[in-house]
């Protein structure tokens, strides 16, 4: 095998290797993206929920406020 040949086969394979690892790295940068995606979507329904909640509670305070209003003022009329 003489040189040519030798280097032939070497640039060759280091071609291979450089066309396999340049798929992969675009697979792997696709599956970030896909994930970081999912991500923000996440974060935005996570953020609506706990708005979401807040405004619930606030409403629940607001009921409980007038229920205790109310039980106060049904027992200082039955006194």
């Amino acid at each position: 095998m003489n040189d040519a040949t030798f280097r032939w086969i070497v640039g060759g394979l280091l071609g291979l290797i450089s066309s396999i690892g340049a798929f992969w790295m675009s697979y792997i940068n696709q599956r970030i993206d896909m994930i970081s995606d999912s991500s923000i979507i996440s974060t935005n329904r996570i953020s609506v929920l706990e708005a979401n909640v807040d405004g619930f509670n606030k409403r629940l305070d607001r009921i409980e406020t007038k229920i205790d209003f109310l039980i106060q003022e049904r027992t200082r009329g039955d006194k």
